[in-house]
């Protein structure tokens, strides 16, 4: 376990708000702030996981227990008390928390929900295989099949599966459902409860228009980025919609001229009453609160942190040293006036455990791009092995499994992969060709041969024995006078 130091601090901003009318009749706020008070007191916790999110007063994370399973945990953010809702030895990802209950994958295909008050399990009769979204909001479950980018609902009383369309980035609120549709990229609205669906906005309606970031919703409003090529000095616009009104013409909360490099990956964050997003000032990243309903904004911290989640009034970030921090924001009659408390407690990145060579973790990079993996590559037999799906797709093959073989396969044009637990061949366009290693399980993860696949996709697989990282690209790097080849 870790040692935490839980720090908070309290200071206010005044924020003052700039209220003009902008183009194509979408209404845009301004903001300026001002640092004026700062407190410090301390005390301790101890909290090791992965996967944060925050509901009400309950920190909830993924975390190892001493057998070294994901299980999940939470921390009251009052008392200080921990508890750990699961034990089952089962491979637990895709965390995310609604209404009083936590939901997650097992095992790449199951799925579960805990009470996060009473810690009862409930197990649903959902084959979700290597779900990318799981949500719920305690009654509903919405979760994807990955082949074909279709979402679906199941209802935990009746046991219920209906499709709701091809989509991504699902929300889910008292069982209304926001998503953007997968081939047209418009923001639609889902009822689980009626059936009903209809388009809440059309990015692309507009000159080069199209959504630029993750959507949130809180049940009532619904908040975006999307870029429009018409306004070129400012193309980047953050809006809101509220769902409530049909019809409604979103409201431009801030203009851009482009958005931070984490912003894709990141998370747009919302409340009751508050949103908060990545944003880019003067170059510099900064995490900008917006208060719903008066439009009014104030930049939360200046330093480089990630959006986990938001509830109510508190936001919660976590750091480059995966230290967790929460922001209480309040509002006053002068406008926004946003008092903060830092919660500080360090997390450590996901699969923090290293390979077994036991020097160190085996990074690998993709055209300079760094691949995330939720467990770390391992070497096996001598050679560099890696979860399959991030791989695969990061090299833009389709994604399949057969669970009756046991085989993951991989195809684009011209290519098939098919690689199968346990054998140590593979088939490359119906052909067999002897595999370094054999594919396997780890932590639930099916894992293949690193240089094996980067080469079937015709790429040069390059080793840095001083850095302990992979290189995967094109062509070689200009210089590889410290590079070998890749185990």
């Amino acid at each position: 376990m870790m040692q935490l130091k839980i720090r908070r601090k309290a200071w206010s901003l005044a924020l003052s708000a700039i209220l003009c009318i902008g183009c194509l009749g979408f209404v845009t706020h301004g903001y300026a702030a001002d640092a004026s008070t700062n407190t410090d007191e301390q005390t301790e916790v101890t909290i090791t996981g992965h996967e944060v999110e925050v509901l009400g007063d309950l920190l909830v994370w993924l975390g190892k227990d001493d057998s070294g399973w994901l299980q999940v945990f939470t921390c009251n953010l009052k008392t200080k008390e921990q508890k750990q809702l699961t034990a089952t030895r089962t491979n637990k990802q895709n965390l995310s928390v609604g209404g009083n209950a936590a939901v997650y994958s097992e095992n790449q295909e199951d799925i579960a929900l805990v009470n996060l008050q009473t810690g009862v399990i409930t197990n649903t009769d959902i084959k979700a295989y290597y779900p990318k979204y799981v949500r719920s909001d305690g009654h509903y479950v919405i979760y994807d099949n990955p082949l074909d980018s279709t979402l679906y609902s199941y209802n935990t009383e009746t046991k219920e599966v209906k499709l709701i369309g091809k989509g991504q980035d699902p929300s889910i609120v008292d069982g209304v459902v926001v998503y953007a549709s997968f081939d047209r990229g418009d923001i639609m609205l889902y009822d689980a409860r009626t059936g009903e669906s209809r388009i809440l906005w059309k990015p692309k309606s507009e000159p080069g228009g199209y959504l630029a970031g993750p959507i949130a919703f809180n049940g009532k409003n619904v908040v975006w980025t999307q870029y429009i090529y018409s306004e070129k000095t400012s193309p980047y616009q953050t809006r809101v919609l509220n769902i409530d009104k049909n019809d409604s013409v979103p409201q431009v909360l801030k203009f851009s001229t482009k958005t931070p490099v984490m912003f894709a990956l990141g998370k747009t964050a919302i409340s009751s009453s508050y949103t908060a997003w990545d944003s880019l000032e003067n170059d510099n990243e900064k995490i900008v609160a917006a208060d719903l309903g008066t439009r009014q904004m104030g930049i939360v911290t200046n330093s480089y942190e990630e959006i986990i989640g938001m509830d109510n009034d508190r936001l919660l970030l976590i750091d480059k040293d995966h230290h967790v921090l929460l922001y209480t924001l309040q509002s006053t009659d002068q406008g926004l006036t946003v008092t903060k408390t830092v919660v500080s407690a360090v997390i450590p990145p996901k699969g923090d455990k290293e390979p077994s060579q036991g020097n160190g973790s085996i990074r690998v990079f993709l055209d300079g791009e760094e691949i995330t993996f939720h467990q770390q590559p391992v070497l096996k037999d001598g050679s560099t092995t890696v979860e399959f799906r991030p791989i695969f797709e990061k090299l833009g093959l389709h994604v399949d499994w057969d669970g009756a073989t046991q085989t993951v396969i991989g195809t684009k044009e011209g290519l098939s992969l098919k690689l199968t637990l346990g054998q140590t061949s593979a088939v490359v366009n119906g052909s067999d060709i002897k595999l370094p290693a054999a594919p396997f399980l780890n932590q639930g993860y099916t894992f293949v041969p690193l240089r094996f696949v980067g080469e079937a996709t015709g790429r040069k697989v390059l080793w840095d024995p001083k850095l302990m990282t992979v290189y995967i690209t094109i062509q070689p790097p200009k210089d590889n006078s410290s590079t070998a080849t890749a185990p």
